[in-house]
């Protein structure tokens, strides 16, 4: 999957589907009452408006996944430490018991949904045009540029039940990004004929555009390097202006392997990047890694370390390696988990 530094709007996606997570075709009343199978789902409650913020939050929380959401009970889980702490830990972020933890993790594995879902667009290039996580609303997002019902239909199949992702419009499909990227690159020197300073080449998939970055005081430089490339509709230009602009982007990806080499996905981790020089952790978005992968895009040249470290509790670093980044480049940094 191409992330980058995974934003959450596509400008030109359309949704297609609702969230799978609502779970309203599997739990005709709205509610799911956790680690009880078989029992009656109970009406959810909505709170009045009058209730605390935390309160409502933890209510609407529980609504959207079709959870109990009875006033009494969020009460009483907001006044219990281990419930809350579970909560926070867990990533959730509103109080929960053992037993709904247990459910929620194997009803919604983010990661094992995105795994399972890239794979199948890797399958269909036709019409694949990239996927990433939607962390603020906890789903899977599968772009597409054709046949959304089909896709949406087939990824059912494979997914898990109640597995949340929406299905995307998106207009270009990831063969045809990677081989505009392939293309501004081949043709760098044209940067320079323009009279600007070339910086970086990313391929965004959640935005679906290959964005190009230049550092020129210019206002027409736009247009005239999207002209030069025929003005195709995934092409993006950023201009950057000032006195002291950024050196020069590349990308990463981090790779995760156990003792034997082989790729793993490892449970409540994340990946984060940090000056190798200083320690300091850079100013990135931490990722779960997909499909035995972490992929950061527009990181700053230079030496960076890669750190694999714990999602939650004391967010203990785990394992490390280091790189080096370069200007319009990618670098892999592989990552040994014992």
């Amino acid at each position: 999957m191409r992330t980058r530094r995974r934003g959450l709007e596509s400008r030109r996606a359309r949704c297609t589907v609702a969230i799978v997570a609502s779970l309203v075709s599997l739990f005709p009343t709205g509610c799911w009452t956790v680690g009880q199978p078989g029992s009656t789902s109970e009406t959810a409650t909505r709170a009045p408006a009058a209730f605390p913020p935390d309160i409502q939050e933890a209510i609407d929380f529980r609504i959207r996944l079709g959870m109990s959401s009875d006033v009494d009970l969020v009460r009483g889980l907001a006044s219990d430490p281990a419930a809350v702490r579970r909560g926070g830990l867990s990533g959730f972020g509103i109080p929960i018991t053992q037993a709904e933890l247990t459910a929620l993790r194997r009803r919604t594995d983010l990661r094992h949904i995105a795994s399972v879902g890239h794979a199948y667009g890797l399958a269909h290039p036709e019409d694949f045009a990239g996927d990433f996580i939607d962390q603020k609303n906890h789903r899977y997002v599968f772009l597409a540029t054709a046949r959304q019902d089909d896709h949406r239909a087939a990824l059912l199949a494979e997914l898990p039940a109640g597995s949340p992702f929406v299905v995307e419009e998106a207009q270009s499909t990831v063969v045809q990004l990677e081989s505009l990227r392939d293309r501004v690159r081949d043709d760098e020197e044209i940067f320079s004929s323009l009279g600007v300073r070339y910086v970086g080449l990313s391929v965004l998939e959640q935005e679906n555009v290959v964005e190009v970055t230049v550092i020129s005081a210019d206002p027409s430089t736009e247009s005239r390097i999207l002209e030069h490339f025929g003005n195709p509709p995934h092409l993006r230009v950023r201009v950057l202006e000032g006195a002291s602009p950024p050196i020069g982007f590349g990308s990463v990806i981090v790779r995760l392997v156990d003792a034997g080499g082989e790729p793993v996905t490892p449970r409540d981790v994340l990946c984060q990047l940090a000056d190798r020089e200083s320690g300091r952790n850079l100013d990135r978005e931490e990722l779960a890694p997909v499909d035995g992968r972490c992929r950061f895009t527009h990181v700053a040249v230079g030496d960076v370390e890669a750190r694999i470290i714990r999602d939650g509790g004391d967010r203990r670093v785990l394992a490390r390696n280091h790189g080096v980044v370069r200007l319009g480049g990618e670098v892999r940094i592989t990552v040994t988990i014992d």
